[in-house]
């Protein structure tokens, strides 16, 4: 009789702890949604087979599509003080990746390849023509496969804030394809993701990694976390299968194969700078290097004037 009572009672208690967590998480996602940030800017979506991208176009002329960092709290909005000067002469094409800002998060593992199908279903059906491209971080990867694939669909390459080549040499193991379980488990999963893109673990993971001046504007900083918990707890799928490195592709071989024009703009303090140029040099010695004084890891955000002249003169 004890024991029943016993268990009767770590029952009761372990249901009352998991509703307790599930509605905590509900509140997180809502609050974190309440300026609704994303629905300020209107686009259009385009159907493609695993869910609906959404993407904005303006301005006229030869078209630029601007690829941002691949992660669970970016959105197009990471090129927000760029797009309006870019878009005086060009067509310009923001997108939200599959996974992030308000494209759909659909719940699978994502795959390096999965975007290079939707870099080349996008340019096919929606730009129509070849396109220059401006991709930060972790993104150039697909950006650079696909390019291998098929080179007629860019024109040039303009990588912002590359990843160390080695980053995609990185494989799934078995203990990280654990971890990608449980942040995909219902209920507790979902905490830990809120917890891991709570707004102060955000701050403090952006200011640290990427800010050269120590500070991260509000504005871009409630863009990016409503970015992460939009769609409720959706954005963990991208999430998991980055931390288990399903994203990650050895690149290099590709890299080495491109003959289109391709400029690198990599920030003046960023962590190992002259490894990171020369391992990239080495794969294609072509690449052009612009180094943007004043900047970390996110030039786009900390010198965009610096970058739009650079950008400028090699589109003359």
């Amino acid at each position: 009789m004890k024991k029943r009572k016993l268990w009767k009672s770590v029952v009761t208690l372990t249901g009352t702890t998991i509703a307790g967590i599930a509605v905590i998480n509900k509140f997180l996602n809502v609050t974190a949604s309440r300026l609704h940030l994303l629905d300020r800017q209107e686009g259009e979506y385009y159907d493609w087979r695993f869910g609906k991208i959404f993407y904005r176009k303006i301005g006229e002329g030869e078209p630029i599509v601007f690829i941002h960092t691949l992660d669970a709290a970016v959105s197009s909005r990471e090129w927000s003080r760029m797009e309006k000067e870019l878009s005086k002469n060009h067509t310009v094409y923001l997108i939200d990746l599959l996974g992030c800002g308000k494209s759909d998060k659909p719940k699978l593992t994502y795959t390096n390849y999965l975007y290079v199908q939707l870099l080349t279903d996008f340019i096919n059906n929606v730009v129509k023509r070849p396109a220059d491209i401006i991709v930060s971080g972790n993104s150039a990867s697909f950006v650079i496969m696909t390019c291998n694939i098929d080179s007629k669909l860019f024109r040039r390459i303009f990588i912002f804030n590359p990843i160390p080549l080695q980053e995609g040499q990185k494989i799934p193991t078995a203990g990280l394809k654990c971890m990608k379980k449980l942040i995909e488990f219902p209920v507790i999963g979902t905490l830990l993701y809120n917890i891991l893109y709570s707004k102060g673990h955000m701050e403090k993971r952006l200011i640290e990694r990427y800010m050269y001046f120590g500070y991260m504007d509000s504005d871009v900083l409630d863009v990016y976390y409503e970015s992460a918990h939009s769609q409720e707890e959706c954005g963990k799928y991208l999430f998991s299968s980055m931390k288990a490195n399903y994203l990650n592709i050895n690149f290099a071989s590709a890299l080495k194969n491109i003959d289109n024009s391709m400029f690198i703009f990599i920030g003046e303090n960023c962590l190992d700078k002259e490894k990171l140029v020369e391992s990239y040099l080495m794969c294609n010695p072509a690449i052009e290097i612009v180094t943007v004084h004043h900047a970390k890891n996110y030039v786009q955000l900390e010198q965009p004037n610096r970058c739009l002249n650079q950008i400028a003169i090699y589109m003359d």
